[in-house]
C-alpha cells in the first residue's frame, strides 16, 4: 500500500489583543521528543509539516505552546494528545486518520492598570487657610468618584484613581457649599480629563490633563 501523509493543524485565539503572524510558536511531540516546531499566521492557523506513514500502526503526539515573553499575554498551559490510526484501505492506500481536528490555542493579553492624581488648588482670600475646612467632590457624569478635603497648604488630593481599560474619562471638580460665616464659596465647576492607552506592552498609562485648578473662596 502507497504510504499516507498528514498534516496536523490547530488554532490559535489571542484575547485582548490583535493577533500577529509569527507571534506565537507551537511544538510538535512524540515520546518527548520534538519533531517540529512552527508559529501562527495572521488568521491564527497553525500549521505543521507532513508527516508521513508507511504502515499500518497507530501512534500518539502532543501538541503544545512554547510559553513565551510577549508582555501582559497569559500563555495556554495546555497540551493536546492526538492519536493518529492508520489502516491500509484495501485498495493499495495507507490513510491516516487523527482522533480530533478541532484544538484551540486560547492566550489573554491583559494589560497592568494604571494609576492617576488629580489634584486642586484651594485659596482661602481674607482669612488663613486652615486644614481640613473645605471638602471637593470628583464626578464622572452624576457619579460621585471621589471625595477630598484640603491641607493648610492648600492643595487638595484625589490619590490613585485607578483604570483597568484604555479610555477617555472627563471629571468634573466641584467644592461642596458649607456654611461658615462669612465665607463667598467658589461655585465654579472645573473639568479635567484624564486618556488611558495600552503601550501596547502589557502596561495602560494615564494622562491627565487640566489637572490642579484653583477654587477661591472669599472671607
Amino acid at each position: 500500500a502507497k504510504e499516507a501523509k498528514l498534516q496536523l493543524e490547530a488554532k490559535k485565539v489571542l484575547n485582548g489583543k490583535a493577533l500577529e503572524a509569527g507571534q506565537f510558536e507551537f511544538e510538535l511531540k512524540e515520546d518527548g521528543k520534538v519533531l517540529h516546531t512552527v508559529s501562527n499566521d495572521a488568521n491564527g492557523k497553525i500549521q505543521f509539516p507532513e508527516l508521513t506513514f508507511t504502515k499500518e500502526e497507530t501512534r500518539t503526539f502532543t501538541i503544545s505552546e512554547k510559553a513565551g515573553d510577549v508582555a501582559g499575554v497569559e500563555y495556554d498551559p495546555n497540551a493536546y494528545e492526538v492519536t493518529v490510526v492508520v489502516k491500509d484501505n484495501g485498495q493499495g492506500q495507507l490513510v491516516a486518520t487523527p482522533d480530533t481536528k478541532n484544538i484551540t490555542f486560547t492566550n489573554v493579553y491583559k494589560a497592568k492598570p494604571a494609576k492617576a492624581t488629580i489634584t486642586a488648588t484651594k485659596v482661602l482670600n481674607g482669612k488663613a487657610l486652615e486644614a481640613d475646612k473645605y471638602e471637593f467632590e470628583l464626578k464622572e457624569g452624576t457619579k460621585v468618584v471621589g471625595t477630598a478635603k484640603n491641607k493648610a497648604d492648600g492643595t487638595v488630593t484625589f490619590e490613585d484613581i485607578t483604570y483597568t481599560e484604555a479610555g477617555v474619562h472627563t471629571y468634573t471638580l466641584t467644592e461642596k457649599e458649607g456654611t461658615e460665616g462669612g465665607v463667598t464659596y467658589d461655585k465654579t465647576s472645573h473639568e479635567v480629563k484624564v486618556e488611558v492607552t495600552d503601550n501596547g506592552q502589557g502596561q495602560l498609562e494615564a494622562k491627565v490633563t487640566d489637572n490642579n485648578p484653583t477654587i477661591t473662596n472669599t472671607y
